[in-house]
């Protein structure tokens, strides 16, 4: 093999590694999303992803595609600065019909260290290792991402500064919904 069959090995390699972790950090988003669903009781028809603007620190807004549509979790799921993979995560809290809708959001990052997850809620949350194979530790997980989300009712002022809640909009008079949320 020569040189530069070698940088090409290496290349491909490379690509294949980053694209098992890629799909792996994915598998966990899921399985906190699956949390939500089986453990906290979320109907997952009140839960939508929000995507990154890719913008640095507090310009970082999480948004769901401006077309109206519906992003997946690959399509949402963003990896930034920080080496983690962030998910903006909306669940809607008023019934079908509602108007206007009452929603609330997180992010959630995930990253590998030493082979093993790393989870935190929140752009600047605190890391900590989750076996997602452990049912255990992810619905521990889960309750604290469900705690997070009930206590930003605490503090109304604090919804819109931290995740950006926001329920102004008037389709009929041509308003768009503002739904972001920031880290």
């Amino acid at each position: 093999m020569n040189r530069y069959e070698e940088i090409c090995e290496a290349s491909d390699n490379a690509v294949r590694r980053w694209s098992e972790y890629r799909e792996r950090s994915w598998g966990y988003l899921m399985k906190i999303v699956q949390g939500l669903v089986t453990h906290c009781g979320v109907p997952p028809d009140k839960i939508a992803f929000l995507r990154s603007n890719d913008l640095p620190g507090e310009a970082r807004r999480y948004s769901p595609p401006e077309d109206g549509g519906f992003y997946t979790l690959p399509g949402a799921a963003t990896f930034e600065e920080d080496g983690y993979w962030h998910l903006g995560i909306s669940v809607t809290l008023s019934p079908k019909g509602t108007f206007p809708a009452r929603w609330i959001g997180a992010i959630v990052c995930v990253t590998e260290n030493g082979g093993q997850a790393d989870v935190k809620i929140g752009a600047n949350g605190k890391s900590r290792t989750v076996n997602f194979s452990d049912a255990k530790q992810c619905a521990i997980f889960c309750d604290e991402l469900a705690v997070f989300l009930k206590e930003r009712f605490d503090n109304p002022q604090k919804i819109t500064r931290q995740i950006g809640f926001s329920t102004v909009a008037n389709p009929q008079q041509g308003e768009k919904q503002e739904k972001t949320a920031a880290a």
